[in-house]
């Protein structure tokens, strides 16, 4: 029980800082402020009065983002979504108990689990050229942004995505490296002028 309540304390975590980030009160923060506060939760908070107002339209963001990273897994299979054995994927990725656990909280966790899948989605399903190593470029780099535990996740994938190309890649690995390079470079610019 404790362990449950200690992620609900981080949902309020999560809402408050986004409060706090939407109503400028800066001198007030006391815990991170990643992409997922100041971004997304903040511009829910912006004209909430009470914590309803906020907590609402925050899992229903989330429970959408839930129900598209079920999707995302049944895609990483390389499998068509309604095909028969797509849809035994997807039936398959919903009984995933983590996921009903903790999946539509209000956590970072869960946009950079949708990040993740994205990357691995990107170059594993019916890739084509090298959009897709900016892509996973760019993920890579904003997702450190998200969620601070998110290097331990995307670093090693891309390494595995640039070691190991997908079937058909004809590329050399150091041109998938150097278009890698400039998606997580143009992310990190376009964070930093952001921030």
């Amino acid at each position: 029980m404790l362990f449950r309540s200690i992620y609900h304390a981080d949902e309020c975590q999560n809402v408050s800082m986004a409060r706090i980030i939407a109503t400028g009160q800066t001198k007030a923060f006391y815990a991170e402020a990643g992409l997922f506060q100041t971004g997304l939760l903040a511009w829910l908070a912006r004209g909430a009065t009470q914590s309803v107002d906020v907590f609402v339209p925050a899992r229903f963001v989330m429970l959408e983002i839930f129900w598209l990273n079920l999707v995302l897994i049944a895609l990483a299979t390389g499998e068509q979504l309604f095909s028969r054995r797509g849809l035994i994927a997807l039936v398959g990725a919903a009984t995933l108990a983590p996921l009903w656990d903790y999946g539509f909280e209000i956590r970072p966790d869960n946009l950079l689990l949708c990040g993740v899948l994205l990357m691995w989605c990107a170059v594993r399903v019916r890739p084509k050229g090298l959009q897709p190593f900016v892509i996973v470029g760019a993920l890579a780099v904003g997702l450190q942004f998200v969620a601070f535990r998110a290097a331990a996740f995307t670093l090693p994938i891309s390494l595995a995505i640039l070691a190991f190309p997908p079937p058909g890649q004809r590329a050399r690995r150091w041109k998938l490296a150097l278009v890698w390079a400039a998606g997580a470079l143009g992310m990190f610019a376009l964070i930093r002028v952001a921030y």
